[in-house]
């Protein structure tokens, strides 16, 4: 199998990660409009070694900062990530670097700070309830 397109799933469906169905010869796979949401929902495609076309359009993911950094730094061979082609000088750059740490990190650090957003805003609405003006 050459091409394979899905839409309205996540990689991982009740425990089991169809990436275990080893696709070797897997070229192009089209994951648009799914539920895909965290970075690390797509380590499962490294497995795929001919993978060369990607598209993960409309998924939650692609909105994520440093997404396809993170795309490129786990898929070695992609030439295409959401029809936009990989440029060599950026393949080269996340290749030979330790961008995992670093972007995870960096994730989670985000997540925290809309947390903290998230409270600031609900005790701002509970002191103005408490103490109007």
């Amino acid at each position: 199998m050459g091409h394979l397109a899905s839409t309205g799933y996540s990689l991982s469906m009740d425990g089991c990660n169809p990436m275990d169905l080893f696709l070797p010869k897997l070229h192009t796979l089209a994951l648009t409009n799914n539920q895909l949401t965290n970075l690390v929902e797509i380590d499962p495609l490294a497995s795929l070694p001919k993978l060369q076309f990607l598209s993960l359009l409309d998924n939650n993911i692609t909105k994520k900062p440093n997404y396809r950094l993170y795309v490129i730094h786990k898929l070695k061979s992609l030439r295409l990530l959401d029809f936009k082609k990989v440029k060599h000088k950026v393949l080269s750059v996340v290749q030979n670097s330790n961008l995992d740490a670093i972007l995870l990190a960096h994730e989670n650090t985000m997540g925290r700070i809309r947390k903290g957003l998230v409270q600031l805003e609900m005790d701002k609405q509970r002191w103005a309830f408490i103490s109007p003006a």
